[in-house]
């Protein structure tokens, strides 16, 4: 139930400012699927994860003042002088393709990356080292132009040019293999690739992987943890989106799924797996962390610790606040072990909505399409949170700031943690950002 207040604000002219006083919620916290995807649908303001996908900046061309003519002249001559496939033509050509992109011509810098690439490959071969700056350079263009198709596309390259996640491993090749598996859960979130068959392709190939680097003495404890933590992540979204598949009077239904299915025996093998996979997801990402903390025991404490607060936040978005608190502490223990004391009051000092880890997030693509919805809440040493009101400061947002109490009331927290024992919190305020939709 909503009682409205209204209040003036003078900011040099007068603003309407409405405000929901919320009555205590009754929504109880149950198994991970009836969580909140945190980050979907709200995120909390200067809230950014890696997850979303790398921050963009305007490539600043090698001369702000170029004449293009000029240069173009210079090209020109460059071709006479060494052919259409000169190796010095990459250079030449890479620099009007930052040129033109910095000025917004995202056609005419394609087209000069384009060549450029050409340029690389036949001198010095398809997957050639010299080709990675221009991928990237590619790479940031088409999310720039927001032509995520084609991005697609050119992942699945870099993904190849770095060895398609195959030994011998490097730091190089883990980075671009994390990097792959990143944005194929961002394509997934876009819903570029959103069938149950790309869902499990994901989770099979990281399992792949995870089996592959653990045998690999080559390859740190760190990369170990990142991939884990990767996989992890699709555990998240395999949760969310995977419900099962139940039977009435004979006839097989779905609940809630965002994925195709047809009627008993004829559900394609895809869709059983992903079923299979969430009948025992809790245990799986239980096993993939506490496996983690056994096979690597020169992890340092610090690292450590990140594994088990992760253990914990995995507990915790399920609904186990017992189990999450075991975890927490133990993290909170190896923290003072490496004398970082002060990460236990930058982890556990204030409540952190969950998953804090960018996995639902629609990332800094989305910035400007949100409305700001201010909020007093407590939350509860069982990480249960309590709103007392809602504000916005224009009426007609007043629907986002009913689908934040519906989210937010769903959300787990992580709660704050003092002398190592969970602690309920005042009220306190904090700004949101809710998506429009």
């Amino acid at each position: 139930m909503f009682r409205f207040k209204t209040a003036h604000h003078r900011t040099g002219s007068l603003c309407l400012l409405v405000v929901y006083t919320i009555f205590p919620l009754g929504s109880a916290l149950g198994a991970g699927q009836d969580a909140a995807p945190y980050g979907e649908g709200f995120v909390r303001a200067g809230v950014q994860w890696p997850e979303g996908g790398p921050v963009l900046s305007t490539p600043a061309p090698s001369d702000k003042d170029m004449d293009v003519r000029a240069f173009d002249d210079q090209l020109d001559q460059l071709e006479i002088e060494q052919g259409p496939y000169g190796a010095g033509l990459a250079e030449r050509l890479t620099d009007l393709g930052r040129y033109h992109e910095a000025r917004g011509d995202y056609e005419q810098a394609l087209a000069f990356y384009a060549r450029a690439l050409h340029n690389v490959r036949v001198n010095d071969g398809l997957y050639s080292e010299r080709q990675v700056p221009l991928v990237r350079e590619l790479l940031n263009l088409y999310r720039r132009a927001e032509e995520y198709e084609a991005l697609y596309d050119r992942y699945d390259y870099f993904f190849r040019l770095y060895g398609s996640g195959q030994p011998p491993y490097d730091e190089v090749r883990m980075r671009a293999t994390l990097e792959y598996l990143r944005w194929q859960r961002e394509a997934y979130r876009r819903g570029l690739r959103d069938s149950g068959r790309d869902l499990l392709r994901l989770y099979e190939r990281t399992r792949d992987l995870l089996n592959t680097v653990s045998s690999t003495p080559a390859v740190s404890d760190d990369w170990r943890r990142e991939l884990t933590f990767s996989q992890l992540r699709n555990l998240y979204l395999l949760e969310r989106d995977v419900q099962p598949f139940v039977e009435v009077n004979g006839v097989g239904a779905s609940v809630a799924s965002p994925f195709p299915s047809t009627q008993n025996n004829d559900r394609d093998f895809a869709r059983q797996r992903l079923e299979s996979i969430d009948r025992s997801i809790l245990s799986r990402g239980r096993r993939l962390l506490e496996e983690l903390l056994v096979t690597l025991p020169g992890i340092d404490h610090h690292g450590r610790a990140l594994v088990y607060r992760e253990l914990g936040d995995w507990y915790q978005w399920n609904g186990n606040s017992r189990r999450a608190q075991e975890q927490y502490q133990a993290a909170m223990e190896n923290l003072v072990s490496a004398g970082l004391e002060h990460l236990v009051e930058e982890w556990f000092g204030e409540p952190v909505e969950l998953p804090d880890n960018g996995v639902f997030w629609r990332g800094p693509d989305d910035a400007g399409e949100w409305v700001s919805v201010n909020v007093v809440l407590s939350v509860s040493d069982q990480g249960r949170p309590r709103l007392e009101s809602v504000a916005v400061a224009d009426p007609t947002d007043e629907p986002a700031a009913r689908r934040l109490q519906r989210w937010l009331s769903d959300t787990r927290f992580r709660p704050v943690f003092r002398g190592g024992e969970p602690l309920a919190t005042d009220a306190f305020e904090r700004l949101y950002r809710v998506y429009r939709d």
